[in-house]
């Protein structure tokens, strides 16, 4: 399965890319070029972003990481916010800080280290899901605005422009989608070597726990 992600997803983000790279080019010294890349679709880690903030934003007031923690460990939520949290971990259990570190936890496994990041965003007095649907629109004005300036120089460059534009938006998310796919391969590998989680794996995923790339989770 990762490799059929791998080669799919590859290509499109080399493409996207490369579009993004013409794009910027025609746009030159223009200050709507850097809203072009803003809250792209299909960014698995956006999305995850996305779902953890929903949980945020269903979460009694007036809680502390103590109490939190309890009534996460006791189902103690209110059950909108629990539908919202299992979602979350049925989608994203398998991922977590240094994910791809064999040996690290999981949220599934750790879901404590989520208390403080709930918190943060339930208190922070602004609602991601409107942040990013609100970035997502400042990029497709943006680009209006781009295409309009280069169809008055040259029509031909407007049109190249339009179509790079939809190749990338369309596809530049997928970035984070090779990587995702990869940490279920390495979730796979936990099932199949316990003792890798713990640190007392076989010598060859040993070797792989100790690869030290983290995870961005922020919400592009």
């Amino acid at each position: 399965m990762f490799v059929q992600v791998f080669l799919r997803t590859v290509p499109l983000t080399v493409a996207a890319r490369r579009a993004l790279g013409r794009i910027k080019r025609a746009a030159g010294d223009d200050s709507d070029a850097a809203k072009l890349e803003l809250a792209l679709p299909h960014n698995v880690t956006t999305e995850m972003g996305l779902a953890l903030a929903r949980v945020a934003t269903l979460l009694p007031d007036g809680l502390d990481a103590t109490q939190l923690q309890k009534m996460i460990t006791e189902s103690a939520l209110p059950e909108e916010c629990l539908r919202a949290w299992q979602h979350f971990l049925d989608s994203y259990g398998f991922r977590g800080a240094s994910e791809i570190d064999v040996a690290a936890p999981r949220y599934r496994d750790n879901p404590k280290v989520l208390v403080e990041l709930l918190l943060t965003t339930k208190n922070s007095g602004e609602n991601p899901q409107e942040a990013f649907e609100r970035r997502g629109r400042e990029r497709r004005n943006a680009f209006e605005s781009l295409l309009k300036k280069l169809h008055a120089r040259d029509p031909h460059a407007a049109e190249r422009f339009a179509k790079d534009f939809l190749l990338f938006e369309t596809f530049g998310g997928y970035r984070e989608a090779h990587k995702k796919y990869f940490v279920f391969v390495v979730t796979i590998l936990r099932k199949k070597n316990p003792g890798a989680s713990r640190g007392t794996g076989s010598p060859e995923t040993t070797r792989l726990s100790r690869t030290g790339i983290r995870s961005d989770c922020r919400t592009a």
